[in-house]
């Protein structure tokens, strides 16, 4: 019996196929990127979900510790700049969040930097793990002879002249409702400030 040889079987992928193909690639690529949420989005998402209840955010920029001294560093010296600790975890914090939007607007504050401050809840003690972390935040900034300031409870508002701690409102220091009035001061005072 003879063996037959068999011919091998040739695949053969047109021009027309292998373009079909890569635009549809690129295309299912470019609709999942572009439905992907942006920073904007995902902040939004975040207070809201916590029940912040915004449409839109013109006032806050979410930065870190780190950043937040870049910017501080670039200022200058007459410059207000105003920094809200608070995150979405805290219940006051969620409260807060509209009552700064206000007052920053009634008093033309075009921007407020926010600093998630997840970290800060807790229970801080001398020497526990949360005091040593907060200490070291506290000692990155410069602050103002008259100051005085302990990142201790979240929301908490820091006012800054160039980089230099001014003025603080903390919601434990202002408890009993007085957190309000005192935000409107600290508004008023940096206002006052600016003219």
């Amino acid at each position: 019996m003879a063996i037959k040889k068999y011919s091998k079987v040739k695949f053969t992928l047109r021009k027309e196929l292998i373009i079909i193909l890569a635009a549809i690639v690129v295309l299912v690529v470019a609709t999942i990127l572009l439905n992907l949420p942006n920073e904007e989005e995902k902040f939004l998402e975040k207070w809201n979900n916590a029940g912040a209840q915004i449409s839109e955010n013109r006032l806050y920029e979410e930065v870190t510790i780190d950043e937040l001294n870049q910017i501080l560093a670039s200022k200058k010296a007459d410059e207000t700049t105003f920094v809200f600790f608070a995150t979405p975890e805290n219940a006051d914090s969620v409260t807060y969040f509209s009552q700064v939007v206000n007052h920053a607007n009634t008093h033309d504050v075009s921007k407020v930097y926010l600093v998630d401050s997840a970290f800060a809840i807790g229970t801080r003690e001398e020497g526990n793990d949360l005091d040593k972390q907060l200490s070291e935040i506290e000692a990155k900034f410069k602050v103002d002879e008259d100051a005085t300031f302990k990142l201790d409870s979240v929301p908490n508002i820091w006012v800054f002249k160039g980089d230099v701690l001014v003025e603080t409102v903390d919601d434990y220091e202002e408890a009993d409702n007085k957190w309000n009035a005192a935000l409107a001061q600290l508004f008023t005072y940096a206002y006052k400030e600016k003219q």
